[in-house]
């Protein structure tokens, strides 16, 4: 017969294409495994850059106001006032009590706020969403303006002029700062 390929022609052609076949399969599979680490990275990054944002903004914003104000804290959770912003505008601020607390055991961070004419803060509501998983065992830290140690706790009306999250400090907005 002419034209025909014998069997030995087959099998190596089939081989060949097989070999071929399972190295563009790899080749896929592993750009995909690639990109969804990369995505999950990315994930990571922009929660952690979320809770960095949340962190800053509610430290900042801390007021030693009105009646009760304190700041109290420790390794694992801390509370503070602070004036917020409720509404779309900016004509309705109202003092809050503010609460983060990490759980160690899952490694997540939450917060909850309540407005300060409602009631009393009892912690964060069980089925609250974390701000961020996988913090690791990042704890706060505080410290006063006239020291530079760290302290594990604090419990004052007098508020702690950094708060430290891990390895990133933030600094409170104090009537020190309104001197300078």
């Amino acid at each position: 017969m002419k034209g025909a390929f014998t069997l030995v022609e087959l099998l190596v052609a089939i081989t060949v294409s097989a070999i071929v076949m399972g190295a563009a399969v790899f080749a896929l599979s592993a750009g995909m495994r690639a990109h969804a680490r990369i995505a999950s990275a990315d994930t990571r990054a922009l929660g952690e850059l979320n809770l960095f944002r949340l962190l800053q903004h509610d430290i900042s914003s801390a007021t030693p106001f009105g009646p009760g104000a304190r700041f109290t804290g420790d390794a694992t959770q801390m509370s503070f006032t602070c004036l917020i912003s409720i509404g779309n505008t900016t004509n309705n601020i109202v003092p809050a009590r503010v609460l983060w607390r990490i759980n160690p055991q899952l490694g997540t961070i939450h917060t909850h706020r309540i407005l300060a004419y409602e009631t009393t803060l009892y912690g964060i509501p069980p089925n609250s969403p974390p701000v961020a998983r996988s913090v690791g065992n990042k704890t706060f830290a505080y410290r006063d303006s006239k020291s530079p140690q760290w302290l594990d706790t604090w419990d004052s009306p007098e508020y702690p002029a950094q708060v430290r999250f891990g390895e990133t400090v933030f600094t409170l907005w104090t009537t020190e700062h309104a001197k300078q």
